[in-house]
């Protein structure tokens, strides 16, 4: 077993066991490895301490609670593994920026997802790139069978999140609000459709990853997702004029600066809910290496008269 799979196995226990505490020595027996190797193997792969990522999990995981329900800042520091309030924020404020209490109502979100390796891609980028989009990642995908749902509606507006509350519903996943949680990823895409006049009509495609015990054969269909690279960006869910500036912000401002153009794949989105609210989204954007760089065209532009004053 290589040691990508060794600390992916590491990074999944964590993910189930987020809620308990935590042994370093189980950790390390799932990933098949001493806790020697799991503290060096860990922080080389992932860029962070084992211990340090299971805090930022569980901070995330509490950052999450906050904003979206009606939990006591003492019930976050205890499911969370703390024993203490002042503790509990203390942490909280050194990984968000600011104190449990003031994060209800701040105007930005935080978020640490589960590291995914065998989706990390190695790509040279610009410093200033780098610092102008530090929300923006490149991942590889990797081909995996989906079950789709396909969604029409005689309006674009709002046609995403009525498509995820479909198949919200077709899922089942309310269960996962009494103790359940399914494992499964939810995406979507805007296909287009001609009725049988051959008139245009609206149609989003969602797509379900895992969580095939959930599935309904006779609502889903099994189909292919090919996969490929993609750039990321985080944004919140609401109001749609944040989504249509999230691509924007991909296509116009990181792609023409990027080392890469667009790519032959679709576009997706991906919905991260919270009791079957969806509170962020992950934005796709299908990407391929640019192999060279486009010549830098020279013109020269006739003189015009300017007139200029000062008030």
């Amino acid at each position: 077993m290589s040691y990508i799979e060794s600390v992916q196995r590491a990074i999944d226990y964590i993910e189930e066991h987020l809620e308990e505490e935590l042994d370093l020595s189980s950790i390390a027996e799932e990933a098949y490895i001493s806790v020697a190797q799991l503290y060096r193997v860990f922080y080389a792969l992932t860029g962070h301490p084992v211990k340090e990522y299971i805090r930022k999990r569980r901070m995330s995981v509490a950052a999450n609670h906050l904003r979206n329900a009606n939990y006591s800042v003492e019930e976050l520091a205890w499911s969370s593994g703390f024993e203490s309030y002042h503790s509990f924020a203390k942490v909280f404020k050194k990984i968000v920026g600011v104190t449990p209490a003031a994060y209800r109502s701040a105007d930005f979100y935080f978020s640490f997802e589960p590291i995914r390796l065998h989706e990390q891609v190695a790509y040279k980028e610009d410093k200033e790139q780098a610092e102008l989009f530090p929300d923006v990642k490149v991942i590889r995908f990797l081909p995996v069978k989906m079950h789709a749902y396909l969604h029409m509606s005689s309006q674009e507006a709002g046609i995403e999140l009525e498509a995820f509350r479909m198949v919200y519903e077709k899922l089942g996943l309310h269960q996962a609000a009494r103790g359940m949680k399914p494992k499964l990823r939810i995406f979507g895409y805007n296909v287009d459709l001609l009725d049988e006049e051959g008139e245009s009509r609206f149609g989003y495609r969602m797509l379900i990853a895992g969580g095939e015990e959930w599935i309904d054969p006779d609502s889903f269909v099994e189909e292919p997702f090919i996969g490929g690279l993609y750039a990321v960006r985080k944004i919140a869910a609401s109001p749609p004029e944040v989504v249509q500036e999230g691509w924007n912000r991909l296509l116009s401002e990181w792609l023409p600066k990027s080392t890469f153009e667009i790519g032959p794949h679709p576009c997706i989105e991906e919905f991260i809910a919270y009791n079957g609210k969806v509170t962020r989204m992950n934005l796709f954007l299908p990407v391929q290496r640019k192999y060279r760089n486009e010549p830098i065209e020279v013109v020269e532009l006739p003189e015009v008269q300017a007139f200029f004053c000062r008030g």
